[in-house]
């Protein structure tokens, strides 16, 4: 992409393939926009915010209804709550939340010209099955707003979490779960969508509500293959529940659990990215399968991951901007070609390998560990030289504001600046494969986005 375009947004933190032209990007600056990659017309979309007095008259209306919709969140992992509020279509025993037709602004609410929410941007994309809807984050970071696909109509607004809503997953057309940083997952039954104009629906008061998290929710994937819905702590407790009855089924402890911020699945295996391993769990086996560690012993982490190939290969967005290729059924990172042709002679993988340089922003081909080139990272005395080195690729330059105060106060000018790969995702028919970010450093302000091809 060109700087010009890039320079509109901050740090992409969540991205998703809208159709085979369009790709969706969520900011750190609470951006969502819909970017064309064949034309490079880029839209921002508005997000739907709460009315001031409906917030506070559907905060109390709430607290009066909480006992009649959903249960006290249970400290017992084995706790199997009911819900008997009527039927979900194809979806029992959950009901519907209570539902409200309310006008809302398309825009955040403004003090002084400035919002009155502290955002933490966008952390999550997520299309419904069959195509049709589309959540993301609101105006308000601790609401998530659903839209319409593929005219992104806003339709109705979800508004129980009490903090910054981080991970977002569908769990059939109208089922959605959300994870948030006040500890708790919940689902809502997402109405139908409301006739054109300015009425959206809200749903005030999720089905479901799972509060057996000891901290901050990071992340939520619901794996359709054995109908489990994962949810990933920062404690580094990963649960695994039957979302018609919110009863957590297992909970497991991941070994590493500096910086655990994305999941991942197949439909049936699960990954889980941390600061030095990626680590696959199994809720037929119970626990964690296999634990991989980063190549590289890069201590920027895994900060996106992504399966193709029918699950057959796992693509892990470092911290450091490296992206690596995990093949799953032989259990070791895809090795790379010294040289310049690395793409060219990369090995194939069925047909979900297929990578080259992006037109506005090119990958840099490399056959040598992430983060190799750093003199202060201690290389990974378990890595198998004998393997060859691991095949990765590197996000491009990007666009980073090098007059903001945090770049002169702390870099030397000039400096070269990590974008990290905050989100990925591959086109459905893997072959391209969609990359953003931005850097990676606290306070630096800039952004990456590329679609490999």
């Amino acid at each position: 992409m060109p700087t010009s375009l890039l320079s509109r947004f901050d740090k992409c933190f969540a991205a998703a393939w809208l159709d085979h032209d369009r790709v969706l990007l969520g900011t750190k600056d609470n951006k969502l926009a819909s970017l064309n990659i064949d034309t490079g017309e880029c839209n921002e979309v508005p997000l739907p915010s709460r009315l001031r007095f409906e917030r506070m008259e559907l905060t109390e209306a709430s607290e009066r209804a909480g006992g009649d919709w959903i249960s006290e969140p249970s400290t017992s992992r084995n706790a199997s709550p009911s819900y008997a509020i009527g039927q979900d279509p194809g979806f029992a025993p959950f009901g519907r939340g209570e539902v409200r037709n309310v006008a809302f602004p398309p825009t955040p609410d403004l003090v002084d010209g400035a919002s009155i929410y502290e955002n933490c941007g966008i952390h999550a994309i997520a299309i419904n099955p069959s195509g049709t809807r589309m959540v993301t984050g609101g105006a308000n970071p601790s609401d998530a707003a659903v839209f319409s696909v593929p005219d992104l109509r806003p339709t109705a607004l979800l508004t129980s979490h009490t903090d910054w809503v981080f991970g977002l997953d569908w769990i059939t057309d109208n089922l959605v779960a959300s994870g948030s940083r006040d500890k708790t997952v919940k689902i809502f039954s997402v109405p139908d969508a409301a006739s054109r104009g300015s009425t959206y629906r809200q749903l005030s008061v999720p089905v479901a509500t799972l509060g057996v998290h000891r901290d901050r929710v990071r992340d939520v994937k619901y794996c359709h293959g054995i109908k489990r819905l994962a949810s990933m702590s920062t404690d580094g407790c990963v649960i695994f529940t039957v979302p018609e009855t919110m009863s957590a089924v297992e909970q497991t402890k991941i070994c590493s659990r500096r910086e655990l911020v994305c999941l991942a699945t197949d439909g049936n295996i699960l990954a889980a990215g941390s600061q030095e391993h990626v680590s696959f769990l199994d809720n037929r086996a119970r626990g964690v399968v296999r634990d991989e560690r980063l190549v590289g012993n890069s201590n920027d982490g895994v900060r996106s991951l992504s399966f193709t190939g029918g699950g057959r290969l796992l693509t892990c967005g470092g911290g450091a901007g490296a992206i690596t290729f995990f093949d799953v059924r032989a259990g070791k990172f895809l090795p790379g070609e010294r040289g310049d042709n690395v793409l060219d002679n990369a090995p194939a993988y069925d047909t979900c390998l297929s990578l080259g340089s992006s037109r506005d922003s090119t990958p840099h081909a490399s056959p040598r560990r992430s983060g190799a080139s750093s003199p202060d990272r201690i290389s990974d005395p378990g890595f198998d030289e004998s393997q060859g080195e691991p095949l990765t690729l590197e996000a491009g330059e990007g666009w980073l504001d090098r007059e903001h105060h945090i770049y002169l106060d702390h870099f030397t000018p000039g400096l070269g600046v990590f974008n990290a790969c905050y989100t990925h995702a591959w086109d459905p028919a893997g072959a391209r494969l969609l990359v953003a970010g931005g850097p990676l450093a606290y306070g630096l302000k800039g952004c990456y986005v590329g679609v490999w091809r």
